[in-house]
């Protein structure tokens, strides 16, 4: 009874973990959209601070982390 009770405890935090990776995937992603492309856009913080590389390239590496963020919340709640 009581490895019932763990075994079903393990497996609830394993997909709240797995929803937990691909909320947190999705987040990344969107952060790494707006780093990327805030030059596309006309906003008043562009005015303050003029978007250049390095903004590039942090939203690529948001967009590549949060990517892999997706996939491994998705393997593991496909998993389970």
């Amino acid at each position: 009874m009581m490895e019932d009770f763990q075994n079903a405890r393990k497996k609830e935090q394993s997909r709240f973990a797995a929803w937990r990776d691909i909320g947190m995937g999705l987040l990344i992603i969107l952060v790494g959209v707006f780093f990327f492309g805030r030059g596309w856009v006309s906003l008043d913080l562009n005015n303050r601070y003029p978007p250049d590389d390095l903004d590039k390239w942090f939203g690529a590496v948001c967009f590549l982390y949060g990517g892999w963020r997706l996939v491994r919340g998705y393997k593991a709640n496909r998993i389970s």
